[in-house]
């Protein structure tokens, strides 16, 4: 077996029949199998696998356990020499991950492979975050101000444009063969026996995150990490998603967990001081707008 593919969907029965389709369809000359972990959805996800692709291999959780551990679970039944952790909502294009197979077999010094990733099917737009630098407090924090309600206020300077280009490499090219830090979790394909060394995916991150750790146990270990253009997926990204409400509050929390495990103490404690500051603003500037909205009312 060359090749597991794995997708942990919620709900996804809107995106996953393209995606299982895309892999069938667009996947040729190597041998794979996939899995699917469907994290307790409420829709007729888990049917629609059963009744569509009955070769795949699914595993249905009671509750939603969360893509770090969700992902592990699927992994621990892997029997592909390579593992690729998959979105719910992509769509593989032109025999994507056999290109990226071919990679690995080629470059044994790689670790894990990414992809170029487009947002809509028209290839119009690149996903620019297919690959980032690490972040670190210091990052965190600056996106934390350009994000919140304060965007108006620094989105405007031109050191934090500066910097937050820096970090999400807006000047990168995604049309070379590039090394990188951090690939997303949309796709990444690594070796078993790389898995084996480094440990499986964090179970601490409930979703965000989990991949950047991966990816620095991956580098610290001494493999490299690439990003490869020639292969190509569609994932339908929307930022505003993860930017509100609950997956908001989770982003924010794995950013914590992450820099409590890879950084020094002061740095953390610095950051969660500034970090706290700001939310506290944010949350008296947003009271105070939802107070003179009722009044205007």
């Amino acid at each position: 077996m060359d090749l597991t593919i794995l997708i942990v969907t919620h709900n996804g029965e809107n995106y996953l029949h393209q995606c299982i389709n895309s892999i069938y369809q667009t996947t040729t000359d190597i041998c794979f199998e996939v899995i699917v972990v469907d994290n307790a959805s409420s829709d007729g996800t888990a049917a629609l696998v059963k009744n569509k692709f009955p070769q795949v291999t699914l595993i249905q959780n009671e509750q939603n356990l969360g893509f770090a551990k969700a992902n592990n679970q699927a992994i621990k039944q892997a029997k592909g020499r390579y593992v690729v952790i998959l979105n719910q909502d992509v769509v593989i294009l032109d025999n994507a991950l056999g290109k990226m197979v071919s990679f690995l077999d080629h470059y044994p010094e790689t670790g894990a492979v990414g992809c170029k990733i487009y947002t809509s099917l028209a290839k119009t737009d690149i996903q620019i975050s297919a690959f980032k630098r690490f972040p670190t407090p210091g990052i965190v924090f600056l996106h934390t101000l350009i994000n919140g309600r304060f965007k108006k206020i620094f989105s405007g300077s031109k050191m934090v444009k500066m910097l937050s280009d820096k970090y999400l490499m807006h000047c990168a090219s995604h049309n070379f063969q590039q090394e990188v830090e951090h690939l997303i979790g949309a796709i990444i394909m690594t070796r078993q026996d790389i898995i084996s060394q480094v440990g499986l995916l964090d179970e601490r991150f409930f979703m965000y995150l989990e991949e950047t750790d991966w990816c620095y146990r991956i580098r610290k270990k001494g493999w490299k990490i690439y990003f490869l253009p020639d292969a190509e997926i569609v994932h339908f990204y929307d930022p505003k998603r993860s930017s509100k409400g609950m997956q908001k509050k989770i982003r924010q929390q794995s950013y914590l967990k992450y820099l409590s495990k890879h950084h020094s103490l002061f740095s953390l404690v610095l950051f969660k001081y500034f970090y706290t500051a700001l939310s506290l603003k944010d949350k008296i500037s947003g009271l105070l707008g939802n107070r003179n909205t009722l009044q205007e009312n």
